[in-house]
């Protein structure tokens, strides 16, 4: 999750806390990014150039060891939560090993 902490406003902090609120109710993992930290302004560029908004928070990507994809800003978050999409399975994909029953964990 691509987040800001030092330049948080109080509606800011309010939808980022929703977010992760959601995320932590569907035992969902996810590492927090922060893009406002000069150390992250790499990663952070990067997120941008994946999902094509910049200066927006929060964002949120599912990562594994091959890609990182957008998957959506906190409205999108929010909708999959309201219609039942938003799930652990969001982050289970089939692993490309020979026994299909097997799983590549990723993360937000």
């Amino acid at each position: 999750a691509l987040v800001s902490k030092s330049f948080a406003t109080v509606a800011l902090t309010t939808n980022q806390d929703r977010a992760f609120t959601m995320l932590r109710n569907k035992n969902i993992p996810f590492e927090e990014v922060d893009g406002s930290d000069p150390e992250k302004k790499e990663q952070r560029n990067a997120l941008f150039d994946i999902s094509g908004i910049r200066g927006k928070y929060p964002q949120f990507f599912i990562q594994d060891e091959q890609a990182t994809t957008f998957l959506g800003d906190l409205d999108v978050l929010q909708s999959m939560n309201d219609n039942g999409t938003l799930s652990i399975s969001l982050l289970m994909t089939p692993s490309t090993e020979a026994s299909s029953d097997r799983t590549t964990s990723r993360s937000i």
